[in-house]
């Protein structure tokens, strides 16, 4: 499973760059599709097919897979690989983001990820949870020649290379991740990409970074956000050593507004957090946000929020101060 799922990621990063070379952007970012989930927009499109042909090169060896996938799949109605087979026979369920950061790759800003995670097949009970294999693919800018993809089973570790793409070597991938004990002089942020609500999580942020280090009220500038709009773009910072905490708090900010009779704000979703087993084999600590265990169904709609640290010291020192920072907001 593992090599089906990088060879998925691999076959997705040829067509995304193909893509960008080769197409107008007018077409790259027009939207395809408005799926409940998401927007699809034109490079999603282009990797559909890729990602049901590799899939198929597998599915029946693997004793078929059930697909769920951001743009291809329905909520609750994966697609049955190979085409014909019973659903409740499917050994595997495979949860997949195409592209992870849309939005950035396709103006050839800052890299993608492929996102993928396969656990066996419990029908409709089956959760993020019960994942037993992750993989990661970085899929690059034009400008790039380097890229890495990740993976990992549970309990099992995680491993990475660095493929250069021009001579097809692959070489060592130089993860790090920070055991530094505070966020001092480190990257560090609550996810905001758009409105509504970033008054409200930046507010939170700010308060959080000032009780815990009274010194910035100096105004010392000592840490640093780096607001990628991507969750596997974020893993990707903490799996290299630059970032050493990062929260999406939407999905309980949603909540609130719900509450309140205004609209909900945009959340991660199971799909984004497909990946996540290769941060947890890392050594990161990761919640949901209320602090508990990161897990929901295996769908496309459930929100997913997620709170990253890159080691339990760091745990430890934030949890209770922002807990208490968003029980006072009313979160």
């Amino acid at each position: 499973m593992r090599a089906c799922l990088l060879e998925t990621g691999q076959a997705v990063r040829t067509q995304t760059i193909k893509s960008l070379k080769e197409k107008e952007r007018d077409r790259l970012v027009a939207i395809a599709k408005e799926a409940k989930e998401d927007a699809i927009f034109g490079i999603d499109k282009d990797v559909e097919e890729p990602i049901i042909e590799t899939l198929a090169k597998y599915a029946d060896s693997l004793g078929g897979i059930l697909l769920i996938a951001e743009g291809i799949s329905e909520n609750r109605e994966p697609l049955a690989i190979p085409a014909g087979i019973d659903p409740e026979t499917a050994v595997w369920q495979v949860i997949i983001d195409p592209i992870d950061g849309t939005r950035g790759l396709m103006y050839d800003k800052r890299s993608g990820f492929f996102l993928a995670g396969a656990a066996p097949n419990k029908g409709i009970e089956t959760r993020l949870s019960d994942i037993l294999v992750s993989v990661m693919v970085e899929l690059p800018t034009t400008r790039q020649y380097l890229t890495d993809s990740f993976s990992a089973i549970r309990s099992e570790g995680f491993q990475c290379f660095r493929e250069n793409l021009i001579t097809n070597e692959k070489l060592n991938c130089p993860t790090m991740v920070s055991q530094e004990q505070t966020l001092i002089r480190g990257f560090a942020q609550i996810a905001r990409y758009a409105p509504p609500g970033r008054e409200i999580l930046a507010a939170i942020d700010d308060e959080l970074l000032y009780r815990l280090y009274p010194e910035l009220a100096d105004k010392k500038v000592l840490i640093f956000e780096d607001q990628y709009i991507s969750t596997g773009g974020q893993m990707y910072e903490m799996l290299m050593g630059h970032d050493r905490f990062t929260a999406d708090l939407r999905g309980r900010l949603g909540v609130y507004f719900k509450k309140k009779g205004l609209r909900p704000t945009f959340s991660s979703h199971p799909y984004d957090a497909a990946a996540f087993l290769i941060a947890e084999e890392a050594g990161c600590i990761l919640t949901n946000s209320y602090g508990e265990k990161h897990d929901t169904p295996l769908d496309l709609e459930t929100p997913a929020d997620y709170i990253l640290y890159a080691n339990q010291t760091l745990y430890e020192h934030i949890w209770p101060v922002l807990k208490a920072i968003m029980e006072e907001k009313g979160l």
